[in-house]
């Protein structure tokens, strides 16, 4: 989840969740993130996609190991 997070910044120059503490681990335990497009219309789609599945609130949902999240982002080099 965390690297997905430096990610988001990485492509948006913001946060997905601003505010204090307790806001921001709120906002972490019930919100989803603000699409990083919505910063950024021009970001590739794929790109966004790999950023959201890192930031997936259940474990389960993300990427099973940082392998895959690198082949990942390497496909959307590709592409």
């Amino acid at each position: 989840y965390s690297l997905g997070v430096v990610l988001y910044q990485l492509l948006t120059s913001r946060l997905p969740f601003e505010g204090g503490l307790h806001a921001v681990l709120g906002a972490i335990l019930t919100k989803e993130p603000p699409p990083p497009s919505k910063h950024r219309p021009d970001l590739n789609p794929h790109l966004e996609a790999v950023c959201l599945k890192m930031m997936a609130k259940e474990a389960k949902d993300r990427f099973p190991s940082m392998k895959a999240a690198a082949e990942a982002i390497a496909e959307v080099g590709k592409g």
